[in-house]
């Protein structure tokens, strides 16, 4: 535990270095996290597009372009640092307050932020899906549609299914690091390694919730909504596509959550090494 005087400290290190992650993981799995979205939200049958991660690439890339991949980054790239700042920064709080000597205390922490994360992330999710989903739609336009319709209530689709995934993956996420990385946190290349896993499991355990998240706010809007939440989501989906449509994408996510993690607890960790 850190002394008192330090605490305020160390907290304001664990946001900066948060930030500093994110940002650098956001650039380097963007295009992976379009693929997910556009492969989970899609229709299904005779009208599914999408197959697979690479061929995904290849049709969205030949038939709009690369750079639609990175459709919709404003968005995170804006708040990147508040998720992350909000993530790393809670998750220290209450590894000072609570205790962090054992992975039980480790996973308590991380769901804990997971669970703060959720308020943060929910509303920003909502814009972001829309403009992956919507590639001519910009910003503006979204928000604005989103208020004219369904009013402030509007960025709250789909948070019932964040707030069943924001806890277990960072529970997953921060135990998963620290099991790898004990006594192995001055070994930079092993910690890049560990981050990247660690990414992983944080959506093994997750992607069903995922996949059910990205339907309901990738979802139209007044008459043109097909879902009225995410249980009737499930019901729907499923009955649809069978189960397997809720790990459709998860190639894609795997690629990136391990690029992106990788980044991000690297830098976050060797940021921390200062405190």
């Amino acid at each position: 535990k850190y002394p008192e005087q330090q605490f305020w400290t160390v907290m304001a290190l664990d946001f900066l270095a948060g930030s500093c992650g994110g940002s650098a993981g956001i650039f380097t799995g963007y295009p992976f996290d379009t693929v997910k979205v556009l492969m989970q939200t899609q229709e299904t049958g005779k009208n599914q597009k999408y197959f697979s991660t690479f061929q995904t690439i290849r049709r969205v890339s030949t038939e709009e372009g690369f750079l639609r991949l990175y459709r919709g980054l404003s968005t995170p790239l804006c708040t990147v640092a508040l998720t992350n700042a909000v993530t790393f920064g809670v998750y220290g709080m209450a590894a000072r307050r609570w205790g962090n000597s054992s992975v039980a205390d480790v996973a308590r922490n991380g769901a804990f932020a997971g669970l703060v994360r959720s308020f943060v992330i929910s509303p920003i999710e909502v814009v972001k899906i829309q403009q992956q989903i919507h590639p001519s739609r910009g910003l503006r336009d979204i928000a604005r549609e989103v208020m004219n319709v369904a009013g402030w209530k509007g960025f709250t689709r789909g948070f019932t299914a964040t707030l069943t995934r924001e806890p277990v993956a960072f529970c997953c996420y921060f135990s998963s690091f620290e099991i790898l990385t004990k006594g192995q946190k001055d070994n930079n290349l092993w910690v890049f390694f560990a981050g990247g896993i660690a990414g992983i499991c944080s959506w093994v355990t997750t992607y069903p919730q995922d996949v059910i998240k990205s339907r309901v706010q990738g979802d139209g809007w007044g008459t043109k909504a097909r879902y009225s939440g995410p249980l009737h989501c499930l019901k729907v989906t499923v009955e649809q596509a069978g189960l397997s449509v809720l790990y459709r994408g998860f190639g894609s996510t795997t690629y990136r959550a391990f690029i992106v993690n990788a980044v991000i607890l690297c830098v976050y960790n060797s940021i921390m090494k200062w405190a």
